[in-house]
């Protein structure tokens, strides 16, 4: 477990790397895995949290109503515990994407879990 959270919270680091102004970041989840990992037996394991975090994207427009409405669509993943090694990460919450693809992403998902 602790190598995954290890991996977790870099794969986290790189991200915000690449999208500096785009990812948000659950820090009281990442502030009690470090915690965790300075000091394993200081904190239950069974109680940490699954680390998540929210990309948005860029702007893009879409036909509401006849007129053209712009939308900042955004993707919230979760990384379940056993992330990487033996499970995939979990996409929680869409916005302005449409259904079509975040169906399809659902399925991929639940059939790598």
């Amino acid at each position: 477990m602790q190598e995954n959270l290890e991996r977790q919270l870099e794969e986290l680091e790189v991200l915000a790397c690449i999208y500096p102004d785009e990812l948000t970041v659950d820090t009281g989840g990442v502030a009690t895995i470090h915690q965790f990992l300075a000091n394993p037996g200081g904190v239950d394991a069974s109680a940490l949290p699954r680390l998540s975090f929210t990309v948005r994207l860029l702007p893009s427009a879409r036909l509401e109503h006849g007129r053209l409405a712009w939308v900042r669509p955004s993707v919230t993943v979760v990384f379940p515990t056993r992330y990487p090694t033996n499970a995939a990460p979990l996409v929680t919450e869409t916005t302005g994407i449409d259904a079509l693809p975040v169906g399809a992403l659902a399925r991929c998902t639940e059939e790598n879990r």
